[in-house]
């Protein structure tokens, strides 16, 4: 959804690499931001107010390499329990649950995206002050994502944070036909059961990815947010 720390923005710029993958764009996005800072102030040390509080100032320091964190583990850490499988719709009473003892403001319908980004948003997001990139998001909140060929349930997906707020978001794009179908399918369960950011499914999407994709990943950045 879009709100004052999410993409997509006003202007954004978005590309397609082929034969790459979220990590090669990991390492693209970083060395983009740190040409870009140069090229227009001069050092990679950028002062600007703090999102919590724009009376206090942060020094954001884009020369540094930037933090990686793993969305489940870390939320199971916050957390200080393990989690339901995600990806399960059996765990939605349990996520809803761990939400309302937290206080955090949902409302329906009480899907398993968006109750995970309300903890997201509650536990990791705010801890993003330097450059940050959440990775491996779980399958339901990234039905155009490739799985993790390692790590079950999650997929090859980073988010850009810096100063609290969204920059950019990246995967490494599902090109899987028979897999994505599925996925579109969730979706539309998700879109009947009152979410309406849950797309239909696009049948023309998926019959094209049966002519075949190479491996690639996909890159969108908020021009605006950046300037």
């Amino acid at each position: 959804g879009i709100d004052n720390t999410h993409n997509p923005e006003f202007t954004s710029c978005e590309f397609y690499m082929a034969h790459a993958t979220y990590r090669d764009l990991m390492q693209l996005t970083q060395q983009m931001l740190r040409d870009i800072a140069m090229k227009a102030v001069g050092k990679y040390k950028i002062s600007a107010p703090l999102f919590t509080d724009p009376l206090k100032v942060v020094e954001i320091d884009l020369g540094k390499e930037f933090a990686v964190i793993d969305i489940m583990p870390t939320l199971e850490q916050k957390l200080g329990r393990s989690l339901p499988n995600p990806n399960d719709e059996k765990s939605i009473e349990e996520y809803t649950a761990i939400c309302k003892s937290l206080n955090l403001s949902i409302s329906p319908p009480y899907t398993l995206p968006h109750l995970l980004d309300k903890l997201i948003g509650h536990f990791i997001e705010p801890d993003c002050i330097q450059p940050t990139f959440l990775i491996h998001h779980p399958e339901c909140m990234s039905p155009l994502s490739k799985s993790h060929p390692t790590q079950a349930g999650v997929v090859e997906r980073f988010e850009l944070f810096i100063n609290g707020h969204e920059f950019c978001n990246s995967y490494s794009e599902l090109n899987d036909p028979a897999e994505q179908r599925h996925r579109m399918q969730l979706q539309a369960k998700a879109n009947a059961m009152g979410d309406e950011e849950a797309p239909p499914p696009d049948e023309h999407f998926c019959t094209a990815l049966e002519y075949g994709l190479p491996t690639t990943a996909g890159w969108g950045l908020g021009i605006d947010r950046l300037v």
